[in-house]
């Protein structure tokens, strides 16, 4: 049995940054769909990338916003004391 015509694929165990594969598969696709969808014209990659974008920006619009809760001016001298309160 020869080996000339093997093919070996490498599988990663977990991807370099950290990220999770389902987070690492939808950045791949969003890149790919708009290279292949937008800049070559390719329908079905353009849908995959509407629906890419889509899931991206229903992340987002989920996602919880710094909260501007007070602002103080202090008098040099003073100091200020930072709290938080768990279960929220």
């Amino acid at each position: 049995m020869s080996s000339a015509g093997a093919v070996v694929v490498a599988v990663r165990p977990w991807s370099r940054s950290g990220a999770s594969d389902v987070v690492s598969l939808l950045s791949y696709l969003r890149t790919r769909s708009l290279r292949e969808g937008l800049v070559k014209g390719r329908r079905g990659w353009f849908a995959v990338g509407v629906v890419v974008w889509a899931l991206r920006g229903l992340r987002r619009l989920g996602q919880r916003r710094p909260q501007t809760i007070s602002t103080e001016v202090l008098a040099p001298g003073e100091t200020l004391q930072v709290s938080s309160r768990r279960g929220r």
